[in-house]
């Protein structure tokens, strides 16, 4: 977060508190908690953990925004977690998985011919589909105030010469 906003503009916001969800928290059952954290197996069994007690929950709401896509897995835990579910207000994905390299470019940081084999793919299985539409549904979201982003791409070593 630090790279996209300081303390102050979130202390600004009313926010009291910014933790790490990794390290002990003290409880605070009389505030809300607005976790903004990836889509990991550790951060949903933290999630889930701060509100496994319901007579003694570590935060009264939750709202909950995933940098990265939540797997149908991962979704599941956290709808057996009826004391959690009952707390939830905000569910949202906000997708923030690339890196920016520049004031007007970003990466996808997917490896050597990812973006050719997810555009040409020829044939995928349904698990394999979903991940190629998530980033390509990813490329118009990046365009900022109106403008247009352009996609560029090279040709791999490991291109079919058939591409």
């Amino acid at each position: 977060m630090n790279a996209a906003v300081g303390m102050y503009d979130i202390m600004e916001r009313r926010v009291t508190t910014v933790e790490q969800i990794s390290r002990k928290r003290q409880p605070l059952p009389e505030l809300d908690a607005v976790y903004f954290v990836s889509a990991t197996d550790a951060t949903i069994d933290q999630i889930i953990a701060d509100y496994s007690n319901a007579k003694k929950p570590t935060y009264n709401n939750a709202h909950l925004f995933f940098t990265t896509p939540v797997t149908d897995a991962q979704l599941d835990r956290i709808k057996k977690c009826k004391k959690l579910i009952a707390r939830v207000k905000t569910f949202q994905e906000v997708n923030l998985d690339f890196l920016t390299k520049e004031t007007n470019a970003f990466h996808f940081d997917l490896g050597v011919g990812s973006f050719s084999e997810i555009v040409n793919r020829p044939r995928c299985n349904r698990e394999e589909a979903r991940h190629c539409l998530l980033h390509i549904k990813r490329i118009p979201a990046h365009s900022v105030q109106g403008r247009q982003c352009d996609v560029r791409g090279y040709r791999s070593e490991l291109s079919r010469p058939d591409e």
